[in-house]
């Protein structure tokens, strides 16, 4: 077995270049999905919650943080996060 030509050693780092560019691709399309499908998968399923709980709302009008109008805007948020969508699809705002 004997050296390799000229040619074929350029061929050989014309193979690996074009491996490698391939293989680079293939990562950041496979990475580019991986977060694709997480957003949609996010978006779909929502927020896992509420931001305040009636109890952290309770707390505030206790401790004179917010008014008793305050707290009733806020108790009415709350509860509205807390029931499934219309049927229709279309609020009443």
């Amino acid at each position: 077995m004997g050296q390799l030509s000229p040619l074929a050693v350029a061929r050989l780092g014309q193979v690996f270049l074009w491996v490698g560019i391939l293989l680079a691709c293939f990562i950041v399309g496979s990475g580019a999905v991986y977060v694709a499908r997480r957003r949609l998968r996010r978006d779909r399923d929502g927020p896992a919650g509420p931001s305040l709980t009636m109890s952290q709302v309770r707390q505030m009008r206790e401790r004179g943080e917010i008014t008793e109008q305050e707290y009733e805007i806020l108790r009415r948020v709350v509860v509205s996060q807390l029931k499934p969508p219309p049927a229709g699809g279309t609020s009443a705002l």
